[in-house]
């Protein structure tokens, strides 16, 4: 029956997408899926296109669904930026069979050229400055392909981007070298591919969308206790009851992070702050 609900939902939002459709503005539409890819596409082509982004603040990607009202801004793209996770219900269930449909729509994946980390189950990629590095070339050729007069300046930008999203990598690496194999506790897993990154361990409170169960926050906190965890990693928006139990249980304080914030590198680097006081060996 929810299956039922959902497949004629998104029938709904089909039609209200095609209808939509043939209200295009003068410059092309981008749409990314998130933040900090709306981030990328911005230093990239800056005015040269109209930028939308399709997830709201405050939400989580994996279980968000637009209502029609919201997806009917996206109908007149013409280029689609999205993470290509099975998991991403907004992209798979609502936007891509729209763009399938309509074929004229560019659809370009960080997936496709993000590096293996053996997370292929963690759909937070921008977290990663490797992956988002990877994708500056292929979004801007793309961008490029899209405003083919602005395609020098776009590629202009690209240079000093990646020239950025490198310096911002070093940052990186050489503040987390001496805290190689150390862990953190975080609500929600969304720094997996960060934490593969810098040779960090990510333990995540969250199971497969689930609360921790009480076993676990028991086993946790006595190794949190062990260990002296200073400091217990949630994200605005999502359920916080388990890490507030378990940070009272072990005198650990809660920090509060946005992995999809719009300035991406200066999210990035609030997380490593916060991850300063949140490592523990153990």
């Amino acid at each position: 029956m929810r299956r039922l609900r959902l497949l004629r939902s998104c029938s709904a939002l089909l039609c209200l997408l095609g209808a939509a459709a043939a209200g295009a503005g003068e410059r092309p539409v981008v749409v990314a899926t998130v933040a900090p890819l709306t981030y990328l596409v911005e230093r990239l082509a800056g005015e040269r296109v109209e930028l939308r982004t399709a997830l709201p603040p405050g939400v989580e990607i994996e279980t968000f669904a637009p209502s029609p009202q919201q997806i009917r801004t996206l109908a007149d793209a013409r280029l689609i930026v999205g993470i290509g996770h099975p998991d991403f219900a907004l992209e798979t269930a609502y936007l891509r069979p729209f763009a399938d449909r309509r074929g004229a729509i560019v659809w370009l994946d960080l997936a496709t050229v993000a590096p293996a980390t053996g997370r292929e189950e963690d759909p937070h990629l921008w977290v990663s400055p490797r992956a988002m590095r990877r994708f500056v070339t292929p979004l801007a050729e793309a961008l490029g392909r899209l405003v083919p007069a602005a395609a020098g300046e776009i590629g202009a930008r690209a240079a000093t981007l990646g020239e950025e999203i490198d310096a911002l990598d070093r940052e990186l690496t050489a503040r987390f070298a001496d805290r190689q194999g150390q862990s953190f506790l975080i609500q929600h897993p969304a720094l997996g591919h960060f934490a593969h990154d810098y040779g960090l361990r990510q333990e995540a409170l969250e199971h497969e969308g689930k609360e921790a169960s009480a076993g676990r926050l028991a086993t946790l906190a006595v190794h949190a206790k062990r260990a002296g965890v200073r400091a217990i990693l949630v994200q605005p928006g999502g359920h916080q009851k388990a890490a507030e139990a378990l940070a009272r249980q072990v005198g650990a304080r809660l920090i509060e992070i946005d992995p999809l914030a719009a300035d991406w590198p200066a999210a990035l680097r609030r997380i490593a702050a916060a991850l300063d006081e949140a490592l523990y060996v153990g």
